[in-house]
């Protein structure tokens, strides 16, 4: 029996191909958008053919069965899971710094990072007297 779960969906049609016949059309149907959408991210390949069968008139089960022949002879590919990068700050602050400056201000982090595009040289001046005051606090 295959859990009603995104990832052992995923794993018999990609990866557990001997166990295909155990889905059930519900399972194809609810997980279809889903995996379509995953797969369309793992190569051009698979965008083009993730293209070809998103229609919101089709029957998905039929559809889930088109990947799994589309990908039958096919590895398991790499970016599947893959997570998005993790955007970075550029301003060039810590977490702690961040934090001390947050609470200094009384603002969110967001109200921060606009303060830091309008007024840099003051945050950074603000940031160089806070850092002094905390090391003689210690």
């Amino acid at each position: 029996m295959i859990n009603d779960t995104l990832f052992d969906v995923s794993n018999v049609l990609i990866k557990d191909k001997n166990r295909f016949d155990e889905l059930t059309d519900a399972l194809k149907e609810k997980y279809f958008f889903i995996i379509n959408r995953y797969l369309s991210k793992c190569s051009e390949k698979y965008a083009e053919f993730a293209s070809q069968v998103n229609h919101k008139k089709i029957d998905k089960a039929a559809a889930f069965d088109a990947w799994y022949y589309f990908l039958y002879d096919k590895p398991y590919p790499k970016t599947y899971w893959a997570k998005s990068p993790k955007l970075e700050k550029d301003d060039g602050l810590s977490d702690k710094e961040r934090t001390l400056l947050v609470q200094y201000y009384g603002v969110r982090v967001d109200d921060l990072d606009y303060l830091l595009q309008l007024f840099p040289k003051m945050v950074k001046e603000d940031l160089k007297w806070l850092t002094e005051i905390e090391k003689q606090n210690k």
